[in-house]
Order: structure tokens, then sequence, then C-alpha cells
């Protein structure tokens, strides 16, 4: 009956939008003599959305589904990651198992900093400090797995301290960009590397790049960053010029 009530009340949401754990307690009554029955329920009501992520994972697989639209098309961030996850393991053959899954909030990064996640990687934080910097003090956190890092920062920050502080000043805020020429063959790019390394050369450099849109271009990008929008726009521009 218990299982009945989990699984096929009419209050109970479809598997495929549940989003919150299925709890069972069983109160006044043996642990040894329940533990089997609530583990025998739990693990239905495991296979009823198993099954139904089942045909999404297929979908993605077959490719009838793309894999960047599982956030959307389920509503839920952490199910999506998990069919992901299993469809890209499906499809190379290859065991995710030593990448996490499970305690990470995927609704915090839906639109945010990572697409299409599969899991989450950890990295230690360490703190320096304090930094006196400006007149007020800072600690600064740094995740990194590089040994002695925060260690050196941290004797670095404690010297600045010990002189009085730094001050800083802002000259300007952006993003510089400049174009790459690119050759057929390595040996006609090692060409124009000596070329430009030739200081005999110079004159005749500034004269061509001066009348052409060769130039660096700064982009005021505020806290974004952006590189595929930037080379985008370099492309645009070149084409225009």
């Amino acid at each position: 009956m218990m299982a009945d009530s989990v699984t096929k009340g009419a209050s109970q949401p479809s598997p495929l939008h549940c989003t919150e754990p299925v709890k069972l307690v069983a109160c006044g009554v043996d642990n040894g003599i329940m533990e089997p029955v609530l583990k025998e329920v739990v693990s239905s009501v495991d296979r009823v959305y198993h099954d139904e992520d089942d045909v999404v994972i297929d979908s993605v697989v077959n490719g009838n589904v793309p894999s960047y639209s599982l956030e959307s098309r389920l509503g839920d961030c952490r199910r999506a990651a998990a069919i992901r996850r299993e469809a890209l393991q499906r499809t190379t053959g290859r065991s995710l198992g030593g990448l996490p899954l499970e305690g990470f909030d995927y609704n915090a990064i839906l639109g945010q900093c990572c697409e299409m996640p599969v899991g989450y990687v950890q990295v230690p934080v360490g703190v320096a400090g304090p930094l006196l910097l400006d007149g007020a003090e800072y600690t600064v956190p740094m995740a990194t797995t590089e040994g002695c890092l925060v260690a050196s920062t941290n004797r670095g920050c404690k010297a600045i301290y010990a002189s009085g502080g730094a001050t800083s000043v802002v000259l300007r805020d952006g993003m510089s960009r400049a174009p790459v020429v690119r050759f057929a063959t390595a040996n006609r790019a090692s060409e124009l590397k000596f070329f430009l390394e030739d200081p005999l050369n110079f004159d005749t450099l500034a004269v061509i790049f001066n009348k052409s849109v060769f130039s660096s271009m700064v982009f005021c990008v505020g806290g974004g960053k952006g590189d595929c929008c930037f080379l985008f726009l370099f492309f645009h521009i070149f084409i225009y010029f």
C-alpha cells in the first residue's frame, strides 16, 4: 500500500517534473523489520523515474532531442545534467563515475557561466591576507590546486601590509584584441616572423600597416568577457573595410 500511495497517488506530480526526493519515515516500528520494506518502496519509485529518464536519454543519444535543450524541456536543471551525463556515457562508452554530480546547485549556473553541464569539479579555496589596498583591508579567496600559491600570496600580502599598504589607479577599463596573420604552412609563418624581427624592415611594415585596418581594438566590457563576440565583430569589421 505504501508503494501504491507514493507512485499512484492522485496528488503525486508527473515523474518527468518531480524535483523533490521521496522521503519515507516509519514511526513506532522496528527499523530492522521496516528497512527491507522501505528499501523496496524507494527502489520501485526510483525505477519509475529511471524509466522516464531512459526515454529522454535515448532521444538525446539518437539526436532527436538536442542536449542543450534539456533544461528548458524538463524544467529541472539537476535532472537535465544527469540525463546529459548518462547520454554522454552511452555515446562515448566511457564512465564519468569520477566526476561528481550530486551536491551542486545547477539552477545557479543556468544561463550564467556554464552550458550543458554533466557534473562539477571540486577546487579547494584558500584565503590570503589581509591585503591592505587603498586604505582598506581585504581577505582574498583563491581557488587553486597549485601548491604554495596561496602561501606565497599570503606572504606578499604580509609584506605589503608591513610597508604601509598598496594603492591602485585604474587607467583604463577594457579588453584589447589584435589581428592574427595565418599562413598555409609553418615555413611561410616563420618567414614572416624573421621578416618582422629584422629592424631594417620596420619602416616598410609601418607604411603597410598604417594604411590598413590591422590595428588593436579596445572594447569596454564591464564585468563581461565574451571572446567569441569580439572575434565575430572583428571578422565583420574586416569584411566591411
